[in-house]
């Protein structure tokens, strides 16, 4: 699995690499149209055009019809998806619905109810996070409290002081917390207690994480690079994207070249190592192994 396509001549918005008998990609080209590809040889399946009003249908077996769609066509349900303000995550099996409504916080959707979930009247929701298997969720405030709900049970609320967060993804089954700050990254559980640290110098861009916790990936936005960490937040490999993209197998006979410094504007990768991103409007799906390793410090005898 080493290739690269040309899609769009934007920068394309979001990336997934879906699980199954015959593992896909799921490229969000525009805010209506996701396009899906097979993760090893990057034939084209098919699209799907979203319904950008599903989530204001009130009638319930049609919205219910709705958000049954929003799969793959190896069935795989789609982890996140925009609907104007509001964002749609969803659970591995499609039974659980995750609604981050940018004007009016966020809701769990299940079977026909939606439950608000209480993160204070005054509280802006900045991030959040849902653990897709076990429905684990992580919302973080604008007064930077985290707060931690088994579906919609509150679990714990603390607080993380000044510290600035650019991403959070839970981990473990829900059970433990990696966040990602503008100088270090952390492991936490969900009460909050620090695990694990990692300092970082350099700018962050995006940064995707497996399900299992195992592998972190986190973009250079200065230098277009990737950076690999282990579950244990150790740099273990990084490469340019560009050299990712240039070796990898072009699939198209003749294709256009991302601009000179494309943003990494999408970014994946799973358990088994899988890397998918799309520098400017290109898809580039790679593997860990082909990133340059990182000497690792050994213990002296």
């Amino acid at each position: 699995m080493n290739w690269r396509l040309h899609i769009s001549n934007q920068p394309l918005r979001r990336v997934n690499l879906l699980p199954g008998n015959q593992p896909q990609v799921a490229v969000t080209e525009t805010r209506t149209r996701v396009r899906f590809y097979d993760a090893a040889s990057g034939a084209h399946y098919s699209d799907l055009e979203l319904d950008v009003d599903l989530l204001d249908r009130d009638e319930p077996a049609e919205r219910r019809a709705g958000l049954q769609q929003l799969r793959a066509p190896n069935q795989a349900y789609l982890p996140l998806l925009e609907f104007g303000s509001s964002y749609l995550y969803t659970s591995n099996d499609g039974q659980l619905h995750l609604i981050h409504d940018q004007h009016a916080g966020i809701s769990l959707e299940v079977d026909d109810d939606i439950i608000p979930l209480d993160v204070g009247s005054d509280s802006e929701v900045l991030l959040v996070a849902l653990e897709r298997e076990l429905g684990t969720i992580a919302a973080l405030t604008g007064d930077q409290r985290l707060h931690i709900f088994q579906q919609q049970t509150r679990q714990s609320t603390f607080s993380l002081g000044d510290t600035a967060v650019l991403n959070c993804f839970l981990v473990n089954g829900g059970s433990q917390l990696v966040l990602v700050e503008p100088d270090r990254l952390r492991l936490l559980d969900t009460t909050g207690k620090t695990l694990l640290t990692q300092s970082i110098h350099y700018a962050i861009g995006l940064a995707a994480i497996s399900s299992n916790g195992n592998w972190l990936v986190v973009s250079d936005a200065e230098y277009q690079l990737l950076r690999l960490y282990n579950y244990e937040l150790v740099p273990v490999r990084q490469q340019h994207a560009i050299d990712l993209l240039m070796e990898a197998r072009q699939l198209q006979l003749f294709a256009n070249y991302p601009a000179d410094f494309a943003p990494i504007s999408a970014l994946d990768i799973t358990n088994s190592g899988l890397i998918a991103f799309a520098l400017g409007g290109t898809l580039c799906v790679t593997h860990t192994e082909r990133l340059t390793a990182l000497p690792q410090p050994r213990r002296l005898l």
